[in-house]
């Protein structure tokens, strides 16, 4: 598997590649970062060149200023990208913040979409958590703060390992944001609501939603599943990440469902 970066109009972008065959370009969600997707793409790599990357402000990707954060610049980016990588056209797999940058990139550039599956995505910009009221009360820059003073030790904990297993994250994911990435992909995310755009996507599309989702309600999936035309909804015994809760049984219904006729 190939570490690279490449350079995106004024950022450098990191991202894994690796496989040969149909592209697949993998979205990461909040605080999250392009290691998620690993085991799914070391699964679809002898028949598809997979793509995963980490998006501006996470990762090992540039951190723009404060204000750069909204989802149309993360959709302009993630397509940027795949024009300066040669990807003409692939199929489009993102998981909860980056379901909605998948989403409103299907939406925006439905010539590019080939295919779309969303995981437990961000559909209308709101959370179990409620993010949206702590950023409009103004509490969001101290809470945000100490959280991530305090992660790098709260994530040696039993705790913590339970914690981001339930979020799905890589521990050190999160200490790679800066208090502006983390602060400005929460805001991106709860200013934003792709409901109006997703009868637009003419992409073949699968919303996979986790029954036992803390993170991201999953009416949120089967509002997608309801709005985007002919998409199948496959509800799953897991969390908010399928893709490591139940990972055989997640690549198994990934592969088949790209390599599905068109």
């Amino acid at each position: 598997m190939q570490t690279e970066t490449l350079r995106v109009q004024d950022l450098n972008l990191h991202y894994l590649a690796s496989g040969t065959g149909p592209d697949v370009l993998f979205i990461h969600g909040w605080a999250s970062s392009c290691r998620m997707w690993q085991g799914a793409m070391e699964f679809l790599a002898p028949h598809f060149r997979c793509w995963a990357i980490d998006l501006a402000g996470f990762g090992d990707s540039d951190k723009p200023a404060n204000g750069w954060y909204t989802v149309p610049n993360f959709t302009a980016y993630v397509r940027a990208f795949a024009r300066e990588a040669g990807i003409e056209r692939a199929h489009v797999v993102g998981h909860s913040m980056g379901g909605m940058i998948a989403l409103d990139l299907a939406a925006t550039h439905r010539d590019f979409v080939q295919r779309l599956v969303v995981v437990n995505p961000v559909v209308t910009g709101r959370t179990r958590l409620q993010v949206h009221r702590l950023i409009n009360r103004g509490f969001d820059r101290p809470l945000l703060s100490l959280t991530m003073q305090v992660w790098p030790v709260v994530v040696k904990s039993p705790f913590g390992r339970l914690l981001a297993a339930q979020v799905g994250r890589n521990p050190q994911d999160l200490t790679k944001a800066t208090i502006e990435s983390a602060l400005g992909g929460l805001r991106a995310l709860t200013g934003y609501d792709t409901t109006s755009r997703l009868p637009q996507i003419a992409a073949p599309s699968l919303v996979v939603v986790g029954a036992r989702d803390l993170v991201v309600s999953p009416r949120e999936g089967r509002l997608a599943a309801e709005r985007v035309p002919d998409a199948q909804l496959v509800v799953m015994p897991t969390g908010h990440s399928p893709v490591d809760d139940k990972a055989a049984e997640f690549n198994s219904l990934l592969s088949s469902f790209l390599a599905a006729p068109a």
